[in-house]
């Protein structure tokens, strides 16, 4: 039976273009859910100096969790400018890498080595000393986006 979720954690290089190459472990998750395509979403991370990677799939799942259209506070306005015009899709190559979008990037402080860290329905992005404060429970939140509450919302109900 194939992998259903991003378990584990990886030390990767970034190399001269920034380029990040995937996992075999993670790989195996994509290739089950999405076949030959490898197309992923890269966004900003919920925690402070991490980017978010999502299959499409888990990308439209989540967006269709984070179910901000009808809601009408200055919060679900922000979530939906910051969490959407930030997104970039990518597709990595045929040695699973592709390059980490500039903007985003910078914006998580990512240098030189990552940790890719999985996160059930996607792949968190950490610098490794980022990823040592998170797993202790030590991150800073301030100056980063606070959109826990909207990416964890329970699923939709059909009816």
């Amino acid at each position: 039976m194939a992998a259903k979720y991003f378990t584990g954690a990886f030390l990767k290089p970034l190399d001269e273009k920034f380029r990040l190459q995937i996992p075999k472990e993670m790989q195996r998750v994509i290739e089950a859910e999405q076949g030959e395509n490898r197309a992923l979403y890269v966004l900003l991370g919920e925690d402070r100096g991490s980017l978010s990677l999502y299959t499409e799939g888990g990308f439209e799942e989540q967006a269709s969790r984070s179910s901000t259209e009808f809601m009408t506070t200055q919060e679900a306005r922000q979530f939906e400018l910051v969490f959407y015009s930030q997104a970039h899709q990518v597709t990595a190559d045929g040695q699973w890498r592709f390059v980490l979008p500039e903007q985003l990037r910078s914006r998580a402080g990512l240098k030189d080595q990552v940790i890719l860290a999985g996160r059930k329905w996607r792949i968190d992005v950490y610098m490794p000393q980022t990823y040592e404060l998170a797993m202790a429970g030590k991150l800073d939140e301030e100056g980063w986006p606070n959109w826990t509450k909207f990416l964890r919302m329970p699923p939709r109900q059909e009816g």
